[in-house]
């Protein structure tokens, strides 16, 4: 989103998150998907497609036990469970668009998980489940419809968003609590604690 883009660029993200142990990019990602669920699943919609309840279980299984679910193998497995439910284009005709991008910031975060190390490629990975954490916010809030806007009427509702800009801060904050852990790796509960 074009706004977002430009706070991200102004916060540096990018850099922050390459200054990130491995383990804490992917708590990073994952908590940034994570956030956007919850949003959703506070007042979900009527109709939602059992695949995009079965990759939030994906999601839920991975945070059970975060140190043991970065493990390689379990990573690959959640990646691997994740991409054979995201709906490809084709198929999000029968999604609302929100929920097929919230379905494909869950994938971007089992995939980076599954690198096992940093690298430019998993900071990619990282921005993208973000990034596409932050566009399930704005579609779910300003486009449910399927509308689809120009860019500098984009921009004017992500300024003039509370959800937007709420989704944002959540975004920044979280990333400085994990820049607080150091090399320790917690759980996004109790990261949430931290910031609240």
């Amino acid at each position: 989103m074009l706004w977002w883009d430009e706070q991200i660029k102004e916060a540096e993200l990018q850099a922050r998150m390459r200054a990130l142990s491995f383990p804490n990019l992917v708590v990073y990602a994952l908590g940034c998907v994570t956030h956007a669920k919850e949003v959703l699943l506070a007042d979900p919609p009527d109709q939602l497609q059992p695949d995009f309840f079965r990759s939030v279980e994906i999601l839920e299984r991975v945070w059970q036990e975060v140190t043991r679910s970065l493990e390689r193998y379990l990573m690959a497995q959640a990646k691997k469970e994740a991409v054979a439910i995201e709906p490809d284009h084709d198929q999000r005709v029968g999604f609302m668009f929100c929920e097929a991008e919230l379905m494909t910031a869950i994938s971007f975060g089992m995939a980076l998980g599954a690198m096992h190390e940093s690298s430019e490629k998993a900071v990619r990975y990282a921005l993208g489940a973000q990034d596409r954490a932050y566009i399930f916010i704005y579609q779910y809030h300003h486009e449910l419809d399927g509308s689809c806007r120009q860019e500098e009427e984009i921009r004017e509702v992500e300024q003039s968003s509370d959800a937007c800009q709420t989704e944002l801060q959540f975004q920044l904050d979280f990333l400085t609590a994990i820049e607080q852990l150091g090399d320790r790796t917690l759980p996004y509960s109790k990261i949430l604690d931290t910031i609240k």
